[in-house]
């Protein structure tokens, strides 16, 4: 019988989140995936993720200020 293989990441949106926090209202949410950027979305109050809207993303961001 041939072992079937999967990569792991092929259904994957963010790899690894290592932080994430909401603003006061639950409307957006800074995502901190495994990388030097933080994603900010738009939630629209949906609990669906694929509902939510990316936008900003912050680049080079240092683990010093996260």
């Amino acid at each position: 019988m041939k072992k079937a293989t999967a990569n792991l990441d092929a259904n994957r949106i963010i790899p690894g989140i290592t932080s994430f926090a909401w603003n006061a209202d639950c409307s957006k949410v800074a995502v901190c995936p495994q990388s030097r950027e933080v994603l900010i979305f738009e939630t629209g109050n949906q609990p669906e993720i694929s509902k939510w809207k990316l936008i900003q993303v912050l680049k080079e961001v240092s683990s010093e200020v996260l």
